[in-house]
């Protein structure tokens, strides 16, 4: 951005929508409030030791028999086959969470966190 750039904001409402966007030198905010970020913050404000988010559920219980930790999410709304656990805040209170890994996918948020990064 040069010094007579404004800056610009754009809201990407679904991850079907994000290729419309040009991310290069972007800053992005992912904020999927019904679940996902609520989910990644209130395990981590109850002690988790760290939340691996993935895009797909296969990459998730890879993941989380790799390192031992609770495998979590859902597809349109439903806990995944093979997963553990779904993305509700409330499944994750702090004696249950407390020091362990949380590896979480989500039919929105941790894809969009993958589409991001790319």
């Amino acid at each position: 951005m040069t010094k007579n750039t404004k800056p610009t904001l754009n809201t990407c409402l679904s991850p079907a929508l994000l290729q419309l966007f040009d991310l290069t030198n972007s800053i992005v905010v992912i904020i999927d409030v019904l679940r996902a970020t609520s989910t990644i913050a209130t395990a981590l404000h109850n002690g988790a030791k760290a939340i691996v988010p993935v895009d797909s559920v296969a990459e998730c219980i890879r993941i989380g028999k790799q390192i031992e930790a609770i495998t979590a999410g859902e597809r349109d709304g439903q806990i995944a086959e093979g997963l553990g656990y779904g993305n509700s805040p409330f499944e994750y209170p702090e004696d249950f969470v407390k020091g362990k890994t949380l590896v979480l996918t989500t039919t929105n948020g941790t894809k969009l966190l993958h589409m991001a990064l790319d």
